[in-house]
């Protein structure tokens, strides 16, 4: 695109993501990454990627008062809960960034502290802290977490997809491991993922020359490692199935039963990435026609019925998932579900939806690059965590959307969307 983000590698093997604002606009957004998610948890210690996060940020040395981080945080980010704060995990990175700050002197000094709190000689990792932020994390753990019907489902469909693959680690925590955790695990962790050859940094607003002085001030004193392996052989990306893989939970105090019909594909890498978003786009509209749109029963139907294509570098899936208080619509709405999967299977997808699912994919990603700064630094931390440090699939993305048609659409659903599946489903006890 026209309006590319370029990169620029720092000596200590750092790569550093920049570009310059426009002129009718201050895009001030920053962040720094590392490539150590809930997929890099070691075994027993799930959770850790995420608790390492919550201990750096508790303080440093050169922000040693955590009333005081709190304040700097709570005056440029605002709230924890809004959209500002970028301080987070997800499966294959770790994140320490802000979204858009209109002054970029604000920035600087968000960049200064959230970078004192990754680099060696700043770093404070204390008993108070670790006690402090265990207990949030548990409490996290419920209310951001299995508390939850739709995260729970979820996690559900990583668990019950994938038996070695560490995907099916949760993000937040596993309760039986939080408990146990120690200052010492983090160092460990630290030591071996938070290194500059396997982190990276992201300054949108500033020219190269002035990010590259920014980020140099930050880390250029710090010595390069080799970059972590991760502790796994790639063996469980794609699984087979010879039967319908199925998972039924029973919870109290829930009213709808909650379902979801998975199938693995192809992890961020995949040729067939694009392929698979048009059509879970297409998937979700005539499901939504079909189960929302056609009911008349009260106590049937349901709301939405999203379909998540997630990806990353160990793996990748295509689900359904949706919700509603009559149990026989339950039943009735996986028909319905499986009906649409092999019409995917024999039939072309019709030129007005495959325009409607590739005009709507391409517009998300035009507004990125064009309008929303805050999401185009996702779509660079995924591509950067992912496999593509050089961005090459992140800017080829529409050339790629190109190519999306109904006979590729077809070829793609008999390749993924088997007979064979994993069905989940959180019911009423």
């Amino acid at each position: 695109m026209r309006r590319s983000v370029k990169f620029h590698p720092l000596e200590n093997g750092m790569m550093l993501y920049y570009r310059p604002h426009r002129q009718d606009r201050q895009d001030n957004v920053s962040g720094i990454g590392v490539r150590a998610g809930s997929i890099h948890d070691p075994p027993g210690k799930s959770g850790l990627a995420h608790f390492a996060e919550h201990v750096l940020t508790y303080r440093s040395r050169k922000y040693p008062d955590p009333k005081e981080v709190d304040r700097i945080l709570s005056k440029y980010l605002g709230d924890p809960d809004s959209g500002d704060w970028n301080i987070r995990v997800d499966r294959s990175n770790t994140f320490f960034g802000h979204g858009l700050l209109l002054r970029r002197k604000h920035m600087l000094i968000v960049f200064d502290l959230l970078s004192s709190f990754l680099r060696p000689h700043y770093r404070i990792l204390d008993v108070d802290g670790a006690k402090s932020e265990i207990a949030a994390i548990h409490q996290e753990y419920f209310l951001r977490g299995i508390d939850i019907p739709e995260t729970f489902l979820d996690d559900l469909m990583h668990q019950t997809m994938y038996d070695k693959n560490p995907a099916r680690n949760r993000v937040d925590c596993d309760e039986s491991n939080l408990g146990k955790m120690t200052p010492e695990d983090v160092r460990r962790f630290l030591r071996r993922y938070y290194v500059p050859s396997n982190m990276f940094v992201i300054i949108f607003g500033p020219t190269l020359d002035q990010a590259q002085k920014l980020a140099e001030k930050c880390f250029g004193d710090w010595d390069t490692k080799t970059v972590p392996i991760l502790d796994y052989d790639h063996s469980d990306d794609l699984p087979k199935f010879s039967n319908i893989k199925p998972r039924e939970v029973p919870r109290e105090g829930i009213n709808q039963y909650h379902c979801a019909i998975g199938f693995p594909t192809e992890n961020y890498l995949s040729d067939d990435a694009e392929t698979i978003d048009v059509l879970g786009r297409i998937l979700g509209f005539r499901l939504l026609c079909l189960l929302r749109g056609n009911n008349t029963d009260f106590d049937g139907g349901v709301y939405r019925v999203p379909v998540e294509t997630e990806r990353s570098l160990v793996h990748g899936m295509i689900y359904v998932s949706f919700a509603t208080k009559s149990k026989d619509f339950e039943a009735a709405a996986e028909d319905v579900v499986i009906k649409e999967v092999k019409r995917l299977k024999s039939e072309l997808v019709g030129q007005n939806e495959l325009d409607m699912a590739k005009s709507r994919t391409f517009a998300e990603y035009w507004d990125a690059f064009w309008n929303t700064t805050e999401v185009l630094s996702e779509l660079v931390i995924a591509a950067a965590s992912n496999g593509d440090a050089n961005l090459v699939r992140l800017h080829e993305f529409p050339e790629r959307l190109k190519k999306v048609n109904s006979h590729r659409l077809r070829d793609v659903a008999n390749k993924y969307l088997t007979k064979n599946y994993v069905r989940v489903l959180i019911k009423p006890a």
